[in-house]
């Protein structure tokens, strides 16, 4: 954290809010994160955690006995129940939270709670959180069949109305991916016949080549024999014959040629067709995976829907079973100076209290100024066990020498020194 702050304090560089925090300031509390659970708990139970901490601060606030208190938390839904804590408070909707968490009061202590509670609601004698949560799904249960009929339908019609809304919104969106699919399809369904095509054409023209390069040297030939006399000589000497040879190992190197480099172009269009339909089996994929992504967005707006018609559902429950807390007014900077400018300032007591000279002296010549400011209770319970302690380790005082003989060589009774360590003293010249 020191070397990021040295680090843009060097380059003029902005950080975010959490990096001006010094070493040991509270956090701001509307900075702080909403906790996972407290957000599920918020979008299944319709209240939010401060709405609940006001719940559960005003009953504690007036509370009079154990059992009115206890009562007053039943009023509002919740059940008293017991777990890894001694008190823990589970709503009707089977969330569960510590009770002294839920009291919104710095001064109030875990062991205050448990005491409060412990003569008339001991920790043996309240239910596990487990039934609790048993309890709260049978109340919700028989509230269900509590309900009228006609409510319910109106209801389920007006919620099954926003579910048809919202496939309504998203019908475009998903006919242009399943359009943009379809001419895929088409594309590549063409795409593979063409290249297939071009393939064959290829091959074709190759074998047409080497066919019309025979016809030609074979034409070449005739037109070139030799006729009359010079066929009768080259007969009889041999000539022809050899002439014969020579034309069919030439035909033969030629076809052999032939059959090379047909078998390179077919391994070379067997690696182009491999690469075209992996190139086309990409495109499917990425596709298919817009497919996926849109159909996972749809299932997330359809679970944000039935989340969303959950929360007013239970709203709903709650605005008729008990009052809803009034949310707090959020304060403005210009309340919290006004405040921070209510509370008074001792200036002397401050100005003594940070030079060190708030003591004896400091009272005896300021007399009729105003005293300094108490310090804190904590503060003077620290200095007072510092102090016990100082004084339960100091070593006994040395004796004087006047509770000693003149002499010096006989102590009195009274000298704890040992008999053979004063003997060793007096040897050594002591």
């Amino acid at each position: 954290m020191t070397v990021t702050r040295e680090f843009a304090r060097d380059y003029v560089l902005m950080l975010p809010d959490g990096y001006h925090r010094e070493k040991g300031a509270d956090r701001p509390k509307k900075s702080r994160q909403m906790s996972l659970y407290d957000k599920r708990q918020e979008d299944l139970g319709g209240l939010s955690l401060e709405q609940r901490k006001a719940q559960v601060t005003a009953a504690w606030a007036g509370r009079d006995t154990p059992r009115a208190f206890v009562r007053s938390l039943e009023d509002m839904g919740y059940i008293l129940s017991t777990g890894n804590r001694d008190y823990v408070l589970v709503d009707r909707y089977g969330h569960m939270n510590s009770l002294p968490k839920l009291i919104d009061d710095k001064k109030v202590r875990t062991k205050e709670v448990r005491d409060f509670l412990a003569q008339d609601f001991p920790k043996d004698s309240l239910p596990s959180v487990y039934e609790a949560r048993a309890l709260a799904a049978a109340h919700r249960a028989a509230m269900e069949l509590f309900g009228k009929g006609e409510e319910r339908a109106a209801r389920e019609a007006k919620e099954q109305q926003r579910r048809d809304e919202l496939q309504r919104k998203q019908q475009p969106r998903r006919q242009a991916v399943e359009l943009e699919k379809t001419a895929l399809t088409e594309r590549q369904s063409h795409a593979r016949h063409q290249h297939s095509d071009q393939q064959k054409t290829d091959r074709l023209e190759f074998r047409h080549r080497f066919l019309q390069e025979s016809q030609r040297i074979k034409a070449q030939r005739a037109a070139n024999r030799p006729k009359g006399l010079a066929e009768f000589l080259g007969r009889i000497t041999g000539v022809a014959l050899i002439t014969q040879k020579v034309q069919q190992f030439r035909d033969a190197a030629r076809y052999r040629e032939f059959l090379t480099q047909k078998k390179e172009m077919a391994e070379r269009q067997q690696r182009e067709a491999a690469a075209f339909e992996r190139k086309l089996a990409l495109e499917t994929l990425t596709m298919h995976r817009r497919l996926r992504a849109l159909e996972l967005v749809e299932q997330r707006e359809r679970k944000s829907l039935e989340t969303s018609l959950l929360k007013d559902r239970r709203v709903d429950e709650r605005a008729r079973t008990e009052r809803q807390p009034e949310p707090e007014p959020a304060k403005t900077h210009t309340d919290e100076f006004n405040a921070a400018a209510k509370k008074p300032i001792d200036l002397k007591g401050e100005f003594e209290r940070a030079s060190g000279s708030a003591g004896d002296g400091g009272e005896a010549a300021g007399g009729g100024g105003q005293e300094p400011a108490p310090e804190a209770e904590i503060t003077i319970q620290r200095r007072r066990r510092a102090r016990d302690r100082s004084q339960e380790n100091d070593p006994p005082t040395k004796r004087s020498r006047t509770e000693r003989d003149p002499e010096g060589d006989n102590p009195s009774g009274n000298d704890p020194t040992p008999p053979r360590r004063r003997n060793r003293d007096l040897d050594r010249g002591r």
